[in-house]
Formats: C-alpha cells, sequence, structure tokens
C-alpha cells in the first residue's frame, strides 16, 4: 500500500514510519509542520545516529521519501490538490499537530489514521502526555489510540488501543520510547488487519476530556501544590517542558527537586546561584534551577537512552486484540 504521512520528528512518527516501510509498503511524501523546529529535527538526527529505526530523518533518507512543509492546511486549496495527485492509498498520522480537514479526509474515508499518545476519549488535542501529568493521570490514561481521523481531533472511531502507563518509567522520554515501541507493534499487527477488512473501528464511548490551553503550557508551580506534587511535575516534565516558578526576581526556571526543608514558613521564594527556595502548601521545597547548557545534556541523555533501547522490542506494551481493543479498553504494560 501506498501511504502519505503527515508528523513531527518524534519517537512515535518513527517507528510507525519504520514499521509501515519494513512491512512492505511505501510513503509517497511527508508533510510535517511548518512550526517544528530545527531542534526537534536535530534531536531527531542525534537519534538516529544511535538507533537509525527511531529517527524520521533516516527513514526519510534511506527510503529517498520527499519531505515536504506544509502551514495549516484547513484552507489549503493546494494541500488538497496534491493530495489527489499522489494518489496514495493510506493517510497515516503521528504527531502531526494541524486539523485535516474534510475535504482531504474524503479522500482516504476509513483509511485515514491518527496515532494518538493517550486512551481516547480523554485527553483529546494538542499536548496530552503533560496534561495527564499536571492531573496525576499518567497510570490511567497513558497509552496510545489508534483511530480514524475526523474533522475535529482526535474524535473519531478506535481501532485499537495500547496502554502505557508511566508506570516504572523513569523519565518523560523513557515513556515516549515505551509509546513509540507500542506504536510499532499496532502498526505491525493491527493495523493490516484493519486494513484488510478484518474488522471495523468503533465509536469512542465513556467521558471525555480535551488536552491542555495554550495558556496552560508554560507550566507554573505555586504554594497550591503539595510538595510531592512539585516534586512529580519538575522530575516528569522539566527536561521536555518549561517548568517554572514565580520569584521576585520573575520567573525562573527548574529543573529538578533537591530536598525538603521542613513546613511551609509562609515567606517569599529566595533565589540563589543554583536553586530556588519556596513554599509547597504543605512544606518548605528546594529546587534545583536549570542549567545554561541543560538543553544539549538533555538530547544527549535521551540519545543514549534510545541507543539501549533495541527496535526489535517492538511489542513492548502489549495489549488486547484489536477487535477487543476497539469495544473495550485494550490491556497492556509499558
Amino acid at each position: 500500500m501506498r501511504a502519505l504521512f503527515v508528523g513531527s520528528p518524534c519517537a512515535i512518527a518513527a517507528r510507525l514510519l519504520w514499521t509501515w516501510l519494513e512491512n512492505g509498503n511505501e510513503v509517497v511524501e511527508f508533510w510535517t509542520p511548518a512550526f517544528i523546529g530545527e531542534r526537534h529535527w536535530r534531536q531527531d538526527r542525534w537519534d538516529g545516529r544511535m538507533r537509525s529505526k527511531w529517527s524520521v530523518s533516516q527513514a526519510l533518507r534511506r527510503h529517498r521519501i520527499p519531505l515536504r512543509v506544509v502551514g495549516p492546511i484547513r484552507r489549503d486549496r493546494e494541500a488538497h490538490r496534491r493530495t489527489r495527485a499522489l494518489g496514495a492509498d493510506v493517510l497515516l498520522s503521528g504527531c502531526f499537530m494541524y486539523r485535516v480537514p474534510t475535504e482531504i479526509l474524503d479522500c482516504f474515508g476509513d483509511r485515514a489514521i491518527n496515532f494518538h499518545p493517550a486512551l481516547l476519549p480523554m485527553y483529546r488535542g494538542a499536548d496530552p502526555r503533560a496534561a495527564m501529568i499536571l492531573h496525576g493521570k499518567a497510570d490511567c490514561y497513558g497509552g496510545v489510540t489508534m483511530h480514524v481521523m475526523s474533522p475535529e481531533f482526535d474524535t473519531g472511531d478506535i481501532v485499537a488501543v495500547r496502554r502505557v502507563p508511566w508506570g516504572d518509567a523513569r523519565s518523560f522520554d523513557a515513556w515516549d520510547l515505551a509509546m513509540g515501541r507500542a506504536v510499532g507493534s499496532m502498526t505491525a499487527h493491527e493495523l493490516p488487519r484493519y486494513l484488510a477488512g478484518e474488522f471495523v473501528a468503533s465509536p469512542q464511548t465513556g467521558p471525555a476530556s480535551g488536552s491542555l490551553k495554550a495558556k496552560e503550557r508554560r507550566i507554573a508551580l505555586d504554594d497550591s501544590m503539595s510538595g510531592a506534587r512539585m516534586r512529580e511535575v519538575v522530575d516528569r516534565l522539566s527536561a521536555v517542558r518549561r517548568v517554572s516558578v514565580h520569584t521576585p526576581l520573575g520567573m525562573i526556571r527548574v529543573a529538578g527537586f533537591v530536598r525538603a526543608l521542613g513546613p511551609a514558613t509562609g515567606g517569599p521564594p529566595v533565589v540563589s546561584r543554583g536553586r530556588v527556595e519556596l513554599d509547597a502548601s504543605d512544606q518548605r521545597v528546594v529546587l534545583r534551577r536549570r542549567r545554561r547548557f541543560a538543553r544539549l545534556s538533555d538530547r544527549l541523555r535521551r540519545a543514549l537512552l534510545v541507543r539501549r533501547t533495541s527496535s526489535a522490542h517492538a511489542a513492548i506494551a502489549t495489549g488486547a486484540s484489536a477487535p477487543d481493543a476497539a469495544h473495550g479498553r485494550g490491556t497492556g504494560a509499558s
């Protein structure tokens, strides 16, 4: 089969892309959002040096897949014309971020498939994993949903799910790679069966929720959070999101939990060269400030984690069979 692929350089897109190609399929073009910065592609290239099959860049180069940078395509007539001209059988999406309009979806019908990093219908929309962590729900709703794409974000019928709770993940990157492995397994097993007509997708059921609003994506810690909650948010998110605290010197970015000092004092935050001391709701805590060259060390740490991760273990997060998962909630461990 020939697929038009829309996505970003990330673990989910990389494993989807590589597994699709390894199953004997083709990709006619890869579309990526214009707002994806060079730092994301740089990280993707670093990952590819360690394990080529965790890199979108490596797949595009090795299989000579054209890369097209696109803006919002809801009103882009050229995108619609190009979609028809490419003649792809399937539309595959992994972390694309732009809304795909009805005109393009109609070219594929129920063969437009997205992989969403949460158990739908909970945590629809952008940045669901940060929202799950902030809400303390990463073990409840962590996972991947393969679903038919719809004009509204993440509301289409469910093909299959894999649970990937935070569990024993020591970092966001480890959780991200676990989701990538789950996507690789779903692409190898459930996706071909669905496209072959062995089962149909099922409507979403149960309570639904949206993800973070744009104004919430810059995460600010304050004394409404407990010390334990501050520690969880900082440890899990600070390497991939801006986590800050409000101080008399302005907003200061933090990168780690140092220790608890005792009961909350009611005093203002105190800033030193490498630390910030402040009140949580139940205790006084010390957080580590983010270092100047932290991004480089974060990139290297992730690349080394990718190196230790064998792409052969595609079924790290095994779930229920596709028909069961579509009708229920699929089980599995990360």
